[in-house]
């Protein structure tokens, strides 16, 4: 038996959302507005499309989900791959979150604190970058950098 939880009136959880992306996709299609498609599940491409994700309420499908998302019934609405860290950032320049930046490399570990809070997710090894400056100088005391 499935163990869930109801976290709204009209909304439960359950316990097996960890293994049943289906389930959990369905559950939530509400809140969703399609997809952003990247095609690796590493590097600048998803970085961008996790950044997407937070400001459009898409979800990131690479080759191995696209499937699945179109099963479903999401549609297209970004490609991450189609544009630089440097284009994304300035396209959306006025909506990224001011108070939190998310700095990681090809992990995903803060990719659901990007989503959840707007902010932008990019990595540069020594953010001294004409990118990582401008991102940097978004932020308002106190702003947070998350990463490693």
């Amino acid at each position: 038996m499935v163990e869930s939880i109801v976290i709204w009136p009209d909304l439960t959880v359950r316990e097996d959302y960890d293994t049943n992306l289906e389930g959990l996709l369905r559950a939530f299609s509400w809140a969703v507005s399609g997809y952003t498609f990247c095609n690796s599940s590493e590097g600048p491409g998803v970085q961008n499309a996790v950044s997407i994700a937070g400001l459009t309420s898409t979800v990131v499908a690479t080759p191995v989900t696209l499937s699945l998302v179109r099963k479903i019934g999401l549609s297209a609405k970004y490609n991450a791959d189609s544009g630089t860290p440097s284009q994304l950032y300035n396209h959306f320049r006025q909506q990224w979150s001011n108070s939190i930046l998310c700095h990681q490399n090809s992990q995903l570990f803060l990719a659901d604190y990007a989503v959840f809070t707007g902010a932008f997710m990019f990595w540069d090894s020594q953010l001294d970058t004409d990118l990582a400056l401008q991102a940097l100088d978004h932020l308002v005391n106190p702003g947070a950098v998350l990463g490693w």
